[in-house]
């Protein structure tokens, strides 16, 4: 009987990893400091003279702030992928590696003996003298 061992454990080692790491920046997007919590105009406004550029410095950190809640949201989403398709990868390989065994066993058990040597191949052509079986005699 043969044996044929393919591990697939890493992958499925990686892909518990993304799945941390999605988990993660998903308590990141889900934090009171970013979905939650914001600065007002007010935080920007340090006088009667600063109007205007408390205005821009508040547009601004407001673009900064959905920037990068556009940015750990998809981070989460697309490392929870990563994650499904390296366990759909390591599925794959299994599964195929199933079938490989099963036609490596079969061709395994037709082509040998009860003493375990390799029986001839009844479909293979005659080789006389040690010459390729395809050369003319």
């Amino acid at each position: 009987m043969t044996s044929v061992q393919i591990i697939t454990e890493h992958i499925r080692e990686e892909a518990n990893k993304w799945r941390r790491l999605s988990g993660d920046m998903q308590e990141v997007y889900q934090s009171p400091v970013v979905d939650g919590l914001e600065l007002g105009l007010s935080s920007f406004f340090i006088g009667p003279t600063e109007v205007v550029p408390a205005g821009i410095h508040w547009d601004s950190y407001s673009a900064f702030l959905n920037h990068f809640k556009t940015l750990t949201l998809g981070a989460a989403i697309e490392w929870e992928q990563i994650q499904g398709a390296l366990n759909w990868m390591a599925d794959e390989f299994d599964r195929v590696d199933e079938i490989a065994v099963e036609s490596i066993e079969a061709v395994w058990t037709e082509r040998t003996t009860s003493d375990g040597t390799l029986a001839a191949n009844p479909d293979a052509p005659a080789n006389d003298g040690g010459r390729p079986a395809h050369e003319p005699q």
